[in-house]
């Protein structure tokens, strides 16, 4: 059976293009950091904000008003936490991680390596990806409060 009624169909239908246009209009007015993979709060927003919109789709009690409830509220947080992260220090080193130094001039820095868990291969692979197939050639390579690894060559 590919599906166990009709209703249920339109439903989802609905309830999606709702929930779509709504999560857009609302993203619009709390900005483009609300969808931003910066730090690991922007991350744990972008998940919610799935998860929010699977679970109003699948779940026939979760209703269309509760869907924009919880989004307003995932983003209103979101927001309150940004504004207070640039506004208050304490508050962003509570929130925020530090840029790490995973590699200088010509040294693998193993202590911060291990503390950070990369693997000197990860490193090869982003010098490899800035377009440099040379250790020699790199300054450094720095572990960003995203995740991502930065490179700066010499």
């Amino acid at each position: 059976m590919l599906f166990s009624d009709f209703n249920t169909i339109v439903n989802i239908l609905i309830k999606g293009v709702c929930i779509y246009i709504f999560i857009i209009l609302a993203l619009k007015i709390f900005g483009k950091r609300s969808l931003a993979k910066l730090n690991a709060f922007d991350f744990v927003v972008t998940i919610a904000l799935g998860s929010i919109l699977a679970s109003t789709l699948t779940n026939s009690k979760v209703t269309i008003s509760a869907g924009f409830a919880s989004i307003l509220v995932v983003l209103f947080l979101q927001y309150l936490v940004s504004n207070f992260t640039v506004k208050i220090p304490f508050f962003n080193k509570a929130i925020k991680s530090e840029p790490a130094l995973l590699f200088y001039e010509d040294k693998f820095l193993t202590k911060t390596l291990k503390k950070e868990r990369v693997h000197k291969e990860e490193i090869m692979q982003a010098v490899r990806e800035s377009g440099e197939d040379d250790m020699s050639q790199i300054k450094q390579v720095i572990l960003e409060t995203n995740g991502s690894l930065s490179v700066i060559k010499k």
